[in-house]
């Protein structure tokens, strides 16, 4: 297959995904290594307590994992922009997978923010016991994981689609 000569928009698309992909790495390196790892333990009580003692904290990882998000809706359509004049389709379906990955993000910002909810000082949250709610809370923060962990296959096959196209 031939390939015309890259055109303006792309050059422009590639500087946009390169930039992106350094800010997304710094992004979520920054909320993951300030807040995630560092207070996220496998006991819900202590977890529990360095959410309450650490409210600003989390609150600023879920405004990370919302900006990662965003980024990663830039990069993949500057991918799609790069690519589209190769295989317009693959290109597409890349994108959409990328999509479905970057949602994922927005699941995990959504499931955070429940964490942080449930151990707050709401009129409806007393009727359940403080140890209930921490775990709660914690089941919240696990279930972030695993949204992320449903999210990385469609990375992959993103990936795969990209390798796909550029051979």
């Amino acid at each position: 297959m031939t390939i015309n000569a890259i055109d303006p928009s792309q050059r422009k698309a590639a500087k946009v995904a390169g930039f992106t992909f350094l800010f997304a790495i710094a992004i979520v390196l920054i909320s993951n290594y300030s807040v995630t790892f560092r207070f996220i333990v496998p006991d819900a009580a202590e977890t529990a307590r360095n959410i309450i003692a650490n409210q600003t904290l989390f609150r600023i990882n879920i405004v990370c994992n919302l900006i990662y998000l965003v980024t990663l809706i830039v990069m993949f359509t500057s991918l799609y922009v790069i690519l589209k004049p190769v295989n317009k389709n693959l290109a597409l379906v890349a994108a959409f997978f990328r999509l479905l990955y970057a949602l994922m993000w927005g699941f995990m910002a959504i499931n955070t923010l429940a964490a942080i909810r449930l151990l707050g000082d709401a009129t409806y949250l007393p009727v359940f016991e403080a140890d209930q709610l921490q775990t709660l809370s914690r089941l919240h923060l696990s279930s972030s994981w695993d949204a992320y962990y449903v999210g990385l296959p469609f990375w992959g096959l993103a990936s795969a689609f990209d390798k796909i196209i550029l051979n």
